[in-house]
């Protein structure tokens, strides 16, 4: 895509997202996303980002993301939840994913786009190599987002066994990769127990602490899930 278009295409998206500037809301979620830059972040809540992005993806999902604007913080997270919305076959999607990885600066942004990404539990089994990929590379959110994608899509009956395995051969890393890890073994814990606490002991310390603390949460928690 040519400059003027990329141009003429985040202008149509930005038109979308001003009437829904909530300064409130901006640093609100600046709080929640302490290393993240305040001036890179417009203040439009998630609700009018998922409804934005269903608009780019049923237009024309490709014009879009081949604009690739990762300026604000919302351009990013829409690149990211106009893959999972867009009619594609699933290794168009991979190479977009694939493209937008490295591109994640922030947790916020891993989380709510892996939870979009609905084909990659779709496919379990062609999706696993690519997840066991990305929870080995150096970049962090990269990694992490390797790790959410199996809490989000693999802690069932069929995959939990595989889930533990790859948990075994987790090393501490940076905090946002370690409470992630600490996340999925703690979910592993609380719906598998059985299966999961044979591998408790094996956990590298940090992340076996961190693990341990949201297991003791979510059971004092009269919200959680399980």
């Amino acid at each position: 895509m040519d400059r003027g278009n990329q141009q003429q295409t985040m202008s149509h998206v930005y038109d979308l997202l001003k009437d829904h500037i909530d300064e409130g809301y901006k640093q609100f979620n600046s709080k929640l996303i302490p290393n993240y830059p305040p001036d890179r972040m417009l203040g439009v809540r998630m609700p009018v980002l998922r409804k934005v992005a269903k608009q780019l993806a049923k237009k024309d999902a490709a014009a879009f993301l081949q604009a690739a604007d990762f300026s604000t913080y919302e351009s990013t997270m829409l690149f990211g939840m106009v893959i999972g919305y867009a009619a594609m076959p699933y290794d168009e999607k991979m190479k977009y994913t694939q493209f937008f990885l490295p591109r994640i600066d922030n947790w916020a942004v891993c989380d709510c786009v892996c939870s979009t990404l609905k084909f990659l539990g779709e496919e379990r089994e062609k999706s696993l190599s690519f997840i066991k990929e990305w929870i080995h590379n150096a970049h962090e959110y990269t990694a992490r987002f390797g790790l959410v994608s199996l809490l989000q899509y693999y802690v069932t009956e069929e995959w939990i066994e595989a889930v533990l395995a790859i948990v075994h051969g987790l090393s501490d890393r940076e905090y946002y990769f370690n409470m992630a890890a600490a996340w999925l073994f703690a979910e592993c814990m609380i719906c598998y127990p059985r299966q999961s606490e044979p591998y408790l002991q094996t956990l590298p310390p940090e992340i076996k602490k961190l693990a341990l603390r949201k297991v003791r949460e979510s059971r004092r928690s009269p919200s959680s899930k399980h």
